[in-house]
């Protein structure tokens, strides 16, 4: 695994909302298991790292906000374009710590939790936004036909190889 140094500065952009990002991010690229990946990184290199994950379709540039936020408390931020496809690649790898903060928002959220269930020894804090605890979601798809309905057309889209029914 290797990371390529693209672009170091400060950041410029109006968004939509008229928000002046100026900010001294980093562009890198990493690739991992064959795949490279954008991140934007922010704060200090020896900071704990926040891996913020972003929802579905949306890139880094969701954490807009939070990036400079974490970044002046001394964590490392880690805000990668996730591929979205099944699988993600797992950039904590590339982070150089054992263990990390993960953030996750809508479908970056639900990702977060599968990492921190899946990998628990690579998580030492967990924050997700705007997803519903993992038991109650494992609840309502055994329940709720409109919800099995649902998660069948997620996993179509994201071609998840197991049925979503069997989730708990």
């Amino acid at each position: 695994m290797t990371s390529n140094r693209a672009e170091r500065g400060y950041l410029s952009l109006n968004d939509k909302e008229g928000c002046l990002l100026d900010y001294p991010f980093e562009s890198i690229f990493v690739e991992t298991n064959g795949i490279r990946l954008h991140v934007m990184q922010a704060g200090p290199a020896d900071g704990a790292v926040l891996l913020l994950l972003h929802g579905f379709p949306e890139f880094w540039y969701s954490w807009k906000r939070q990036i400079p936020y974490f970044a002046e408390k001394g964590y490392r931020v880690w805000a990668p374009d996730l591929r979205g496809y099944n699988k993600s690649d797992k950039p904590i790898e590339e982070t150089g710590q054992k263990k990390v903060v993960l953030g996750g928002h809508d479908w970056g959220g639900f990702l977060a939790w599968c990492v921190a269930e899946q990998s628990p020894y690579l998580v030492e804090k967990l924050i997700i936004c705007n997803v519903p605890l993992m038991s109650v979601m494992q609840r309502n798809l055994r329940r709720n036909p409109l919800q099995m309905d649902g998660a069948e057309l997620v996993c179509s889209i994201f071609s998840v190889t197991h049925d979503p029914r069997m989730v708990g």
